[in-house]
């Protein structure tokens, strides 16, 4: 899920984040071009102590360097047609066109020296959907039913709402562009420079909104990305040192259908907007790194430290178009619930600066088994200003203006896994 995981390109965070109250909403996409992708891995649990751990998994990948001969490469895809052949994954046999188009551009400004690489693409993607629902049975009076189109007759008999967008299958569109260029300069034996730039813009229709129960259908979201990094790397022999900074801004807004959300607890059916729609949320970040790696004989010593700053703007209110809850389809026909709403100011910034230290060892016991220990230092500063209204507090004589305070924790802590500290290598020949 976007909000537990992270997105390092070339070691600085790619700001990979998604709606904080859509628990399981599928992660975002990067802003990095994949065409310009070197190489990427998925880290369940971080094994170098240069990288902050995460709730979910680190998706790290480096990106590619332009060569001295120039190339072109351009690319399209496309695909349609009736998906009929998963009956499960689309049940309304729904139609879809999806296509991709874009090149990759690479070369030299001066041969050995200085090299570039470009990359443009853009695509439009839809995917077909299940039932919004797992359980088709129920019963209403006493009587077997078909849970979803039994929803939709009640609700234009007993409130003269048609519901049937929401209890049928939806087709998921995802449309957008990226574009990102890196150049490289050799400015001497000892010392290189990288700069890249990376831009990310899409449109989602109807997307998953993880774990809601309601189907998505008539929810929009705007998203787009902007990082930008430059990198300093110094070597003298066998010492070695990399120095990075980077800037991103990431842009969410979710918008929904205008229909409140409504709920029916027994048959675990959804339908309306999600009440975590609407919501606009914006990052703003700064980062500085360095690694400097020493090795000796039979050891790898390496320390650094990486400091962020993350400005927040919050523009969200759960529950604010109103929710109606009903225990059963009985219920729902008798229009017997409950029904609550939020009110109150929506918007929110804050900041969160963070410093990070760390130290490790590689050790190599013997050909093939490796020991690594270290420590890593962390801490982060919360905002001070005013979060949220105190004028709850008033009424209800609870507290809800209280902050979190980080004092500083170190890693790794004592339940995580020992693989992260010891490693056994095979050779392959």
């Amino acid at each position: 899920p976007g909000v537990a995981s992270w997105c390092l390109a070339d070691g600085l965070n790619e700001g990979l984040f998604g709606h904080p109250f859509l628990p399981g909403e599928p992660a975002g996409a990067p802003a990095s071009e994949p065409a310009t992708l070197r190489q990427a891995q998925v880290i369940s649990a971080p094994f170098d102590l240069e990288w902050p751990g995460t709730a979910g998994v680190t998706l790290a990948a480096a990106t590619a360097s332009g060569a001295n001969d120039f190339r072109f490469e351009p690319s399209i895809e496309w695909s349609g047609g009736p998906l009929s052949a998963s009956r499960r994954g689309n049940p309304a046999d729904s139609a879809t066109q999806s296509f991709s188009f874009g090149a990759r551009m690479s070369g030299a400004v001066v041969r050995d020296v200085a090299h570039f690489l470009v990359a443009l693409d853009y695509q439009t993607l839809e995917q077909p959907s299940a039932f919004p629902s797992a359980s088709a049975a129920a019963s209403l009076g006493g009587l077997p039913v078909n849970a979803l189109s039994t929803v939709a007759t009640v609700a234009v008999d007993s409130f003269g709402t048609s519901v049937q967008s929401f209890t049928q299958p939806a087709v998921r569109s995802w449309r957008g562009g990226r574009a990102s260029a890196r150049a490289d300069w050799q400015l001497s034996p000892v010392h290189s420079v990288g700069v890249r730039f990376g831009l990310n813009r899409w449109k989602e229709q109807n997307p998953l909104l993880g774990e809601d129960p309601v189907s998505g259908a008539g929810t929009l979201l705007e998203a787009r990305d902007l990082s930008a990094a430059i990198a300093v790397s110094s070597t003298w022999r066998p010492v070695s040192n990399e120095l990075r900074a980077g800037a991103r801004e990431g842009r969410r807004v979710w918008t929904g259908f205008a229909l409140p959300t409504t709920y029916l607890l027994t048959e675990d059916i959804g339908i309306g907007a999600s009440p975590a729609l609407p919501g606009a949320f914006r990052e703003q970040a700064l980062e500085l790194a360095d690694a400097l790696t020493v090795p000796m004989r039979h050891h790898t010593l390496k320390g650094g430290f990486d400091f962020g700053l993350s400005r927040w703007l919050v523009d969200y209110l759960y529950g604010e178009g109103g929710i109606f809850r009903f225990g059963s389809l009985d219920d729902f026909a008798a229009a017997e619930g409950t029904y609550l709403r939020a009110s109150g100011p929506s918007l929110t910034k804050f900041s969160e600066p963070g410093l990070g230290l760390f130290l490790q060892d590689r050790w190599e016991v013997m050909a093939g088994l490796n020991l690594s220990a270290g420590v890593r230092f962390e801490r982060y500063w919360y905002s001070r200003g005013p979060l949220i209204d105190t004028a709850l507090a008033q009424v209800t004589v609870l507290r809800n203006d209280r902050r979190p305070v980080d004092g500083g924790h170190f890693g790794p802590r004592a339940e995580q896994p020992t693989s992260e500290l010891l490693s056994r290598t095979y050779p392959v020949c």
